[in-house]
């Protein structure tokens, strides 16, 4: 499994979070504005299951969770 931050807290607004995930959803988007982290835009436009194949794994599920996106990887057999 790989884990990062939901692309959703750092792009969508505020009122959309919170529409959906109510408190949470504010308290994560005001949580990514307020750290500084350099490479979070690169690492949202790196292509995961593409480099996941070009390592021989299988992406067999992504979950874009809030706060949370997930994708479940399985090598090769």
């Amino acid at each position: 499994m790989l884990a990062e931050p939901s692309p959703q807290q750092a792009y969508r607004g505020a009122c959309p979070l919170i529409r959906e995930y109510g408190w949470r959803g504010l308290y994560f988007r005001a949580l990514v504005q307020m750290m500084h982290e350099p490479c979070i835009d690169a690492w949202h436009r790196f292509d995961v299951p593409a480099e996941a194949r070009a390592h021989g794994v299988v992406t067999e599920e992504v979950v874009e969770g809030m706060p949370i996106k997930r994708w479940i990887l399985r090598r090769k057999s």
